[in-house]
């Protein structure tokens, strides 16, 4: 027996037989084309458009299974008619003489990793899309399959130096137990996918996965990211004990569905849920969410080749509200800039994006894109409970400027006579030290409060938390950071205004209890993760908590 160490990317243990799965387009050789330019160029814009059908077919027939995971096959279709792309595609066969399989392979390596060194996570997993874009086309060009093998007779632990999205959703679920790459990262799309499949991964295996053979026996321990091979019977009676265990936790927590979010000691906390598009809205209702607390609109931008209109973003906004009623959705302002480039919205380069144009600083350099989604928000608070937020606020000239555009956008519905509620609420996201230590004078004009962490954790130990070197650096638990959400609360209360947190650390059982103490009023998260902090909730006596070392 052996454990093989990787990285967990969804939980879960299965034990079965190993299968290696390779992709299916053939080795390319670098290699100058054997006809004119023009013909070499006709393959290419053949195989082009063959794999931007394969990409649209895929998205339509996983739409019902992966929800907005299906998403990034539009991605995929976009990164190929990027015009970038396509021109360098261009150069390379017409201006290079090479043939359009080594075109396709050098130009998607080049904007790989490109990718790659962005410092924005979500730019930063794109590395692998436009890998997995490229490889689609290769393979339209040999006329191969990009599907996986149909050799597996019985389910199977499914091995591979990278697993790509489209090969992902393109397999018989029935036939895997798990999934265990060479490569990858926990944000990965095979990851995300696998998570939403709930297939037990391991991703970031290195040259463990050297030491499996096609067929052997083994446990993948998507929980503990290991996997075990030749597990004796010990192994094997934990394994079967594990299982059976995880099973009576599913059923109990689906009890706490609909019981109400009290501490021990009769402690009200809501428990609400960070979303990512309207149909996620619906789901963390049924996952036992009171409300959603962070609605991330920019990822309505992320996949759009042009701006959203007005009414496109009406309508993601009211779907959103319609499937949460008549529970409160916060809604938070597009947060992106520098680090998070949009094809849709091209910027400028800077060297430290944490700290530059992003979030309202970007839409006070903008003002028609935030003008168009207040309209827009407005407009989709007649069909539900809606709050604004807006991200990134340090001052309270900011936050005054912000109002004030908040007020004209009402002005403008007025004169087009275009129902909204004129008593939504309007708050910001305390995600900078300047913001906690200046929360009394916001706090006179905001109608609520939601903490960052990840950001305001950031900021205050000036520590990117994106930067493996400094990872042990970056902790939510810090007394620095608990000192700041506590001040915050303190002086939101004083001015009569409910405080919630929305970053990671809302999720922390082990600081559940301060945040009960301190008096905290609601915390979003993953929809997953609420019933899980449910139970634990409802364990907790704040009482026996000593805030006395976050006295400032």
């Amino acid at each position: 027996m052996k454990l093989l160490q990787g990285v967990s990317a969804s939980g879960g243990i299965v034990a079965g037989k190993v299968h290696f799965f390779q992709a299916g387009a053939k080795e390319v050789k670098k290699a100058k084309s054997k006809q004119s330019a023009p013909q070499e160029t006709a393959r290419l814009q053949t195989a082009l458009a063959a794999a931007v059908a394969q990409l649209e077919a895929l998205q339509k027939s996983s739409g019902s299974q992966l929800g907005k995971d299906s998403e990034v096959f539009a991605v995929h279709a976009m990164l190929l008619q990027d015009a970038d792309f396509t021109d360098r595609l261009e150069e390379l066969i017409s201006g290079e003489g090479w043939s359009a399989e080594y075109a396709v392979q050098q130009a998607g390596q080049e904007f790989s990793e490109s990718f790659a060194v962005l410092s924005d996570p979500y730019m930063k997993e794109r590395a692998a899309d436009i890998l997995d874009a490229a490889a689609r086309v290769l393979s339209c060009l040999q006329g191969q399959s990009c599907a996986p093998t149909d050799g597996m007779i019985e389910p199977m632990i499914l091995a591979a130096d990278t697993l790509f999205p489209s090969q992902t959703v393109q397999m018989d679920k029935s036939k895997i137990l798990a999934f265990l790459t060479r490569g990858g990262a926990y944000n990965s799309h095979a990851s995300i996918l696998a998570r939403t499949l709930g297939i037990p991964a391991i991703v970031n295996l290195g040259n463990n996965l050297d030491s499996l053979k096609e067929e052997d026996f083994i446990l993948a321990d998507g929980d503990k990211g290991i996997v075990i091979t030749e597990p004796d019977e010990a192994a094997l009676s934990a394994y079967h004990q594990r299982q059976a265990a995880a099973e009576q936790e599913r059923a109990a927590l689906a009890k706490l569905v609909e019981k109400e979010s009290l501490s021990k000691d009769g402690r009200r906390i809501q428990l609400f849920a960070n979303i990512s598009t309207p149909q996620e809205a619906a789901e963390a209702k049924s996952a036992g969410a009171e409300g959603v607390g962070l609605f991330r609109s920019e990822f309505l931008f992320m996949h759009a080749a042009h701006l959203p209109s007005e009414d496109e973003q009406y309508q993601a906004y009211r779907q959103a509200l319609e499937n949460m009623a008549p529970a409160p959705v916060i809604i938070r302002t597009i947060d992106f800039g520098a680090d998070k480039q949009l094809s849709c919205l091209p910027q400028k380069q800077e060297e430290n994006p944490a700290l530059g144009c992003r979030a309202i600083r970007l839409c006070f350099a903008r003002p028609e894109l935030l003008m168009v989604q207040l309209r827009a928000l407005l407009r989709a608070s007649a069909f539900g409970k809606l709050q604004i937020m807006f991200p990134m606020v340090a001052t309270l000239e900011e936050l005054l400027r912000l109002r004030s555009m908040v007020k004209k956008a009402k002005q403008d519905l007025d004169a087009a006579q275009l129902a909204y509620d004129s008593s939504v609420k309007v708050g910001i996201m305390v995600e900078t030290p300047a913001a906690a230590l200046a929360s009394r004078e916001l706090a006179a004009h905001a109608d609520f409060f939601s903490i960052g962490t990840n950001d305001l954790t950031q900021y205050t130990l000036a520590c990117d938390r994106m930067n493996e070197a400094v990872s042990n650096i970056f902790d939510s638990r810090n007394i620095s950071v608990l000192r700041l959400i506590a001040l915050t609360v303190r002086n939101a209360h004083a001015q009569g205004i409910p405080v919630g947190i929305c970053g990671e650390s809302a999720a922390d059982p082990s600081l559940l209890p301060q945040y009960l103490a301190l008096g905290v009023d609601e915390l979003s998260m993953s929809a997953k993760r609420i019933l899980p902090l449910r139970k634990v909730l409802l364990d907790t006596d704040s009482h026996k908590v000593d805030l006395s070392a976050l006295a400032l």
